[in-house]
């Protein structure tokens, strides 16, 4: 059975998915710009919109969980935060570049494509902006309801003894565990 649009709900992942669709349209438009706004616009327009990308991803990385250290936490907001911040930095770019165009240096086509080009750049960097508000509040959220349970966050070190107990062997030891079977087989 499906669920009407009105009444469906924003994707955990729609804030990496949205920055994906930024990177890809940004790299897209701006393979049209000429040479001499290449290390004005082009480069920057490319490098904030892929800093977007990587803080998310970043953030994505780190799981808001019961026993959390506060050093993760802090971690996952200061890369929402920087993503939130490279968003504003390309939509300042944009909006100059977007008065050049309109005061007759445009390299992008006609008026209305111009338009269009940028209202699109427009929607997904305010949708991207208003994903990660949403995302930082919600985890604000999440980690102090963590707090409140009266579950005191796991110290450092005993996190990372846990990681190493967890963890698989390292690739070298197992490279090194098939040339010996290799070896024996051989011989």
């Amino acid at each position: 059975m499906s669920v009407y649009v009105s009444q469906r709900s924003v994707s955990g992942q729609e804030f990496l998915k949205n920055a994906t669709a930024l990177v890809k349209y940004t790299i897209q438009k701006t393979k049209k710009f000429p040479k001499s706004m290449q290390f004005t616009f082009t480069n920057r327009l490319v490098n904030l919109s892929l800093d977007v990308h990587e803080n998310v991803s970043r953030a994505n990385s780190v799981y808001i969980y019961n026993r959390m250290p506060e050093e993760d936490f802090r971690f996952r907001e200061m890369c929402l935060i920087k993503a939130r911040s490279a968003i504003f930095s390309m939509s300042s770019l944009l909006t100059i570049l977007f008065s050049m165009c309109m005061e007759g240096n445009n390299f992008l086509g006609d008026k209305k494509q111009t338009v269009s080009t940028f209202k699109e750049w427009a929607r997904l960097l305010n949708y991207e902006a208003a994903l990660l508000k949403g995302l930082i509040e919600s985890d604000k959220k999440r980690y102090k309801r963590g707090k409140a349970q009266g579950k005191n966050p796991m110290p450092r070190n005993e996190l990372i003894q846990a990681e190493e107990e967890a963890s698989v062997e390292p690739l070298s030891e197992a490279i090194l565990a098939l040339q010996d079977d290799e070896n024996e087989q051989e011989s």
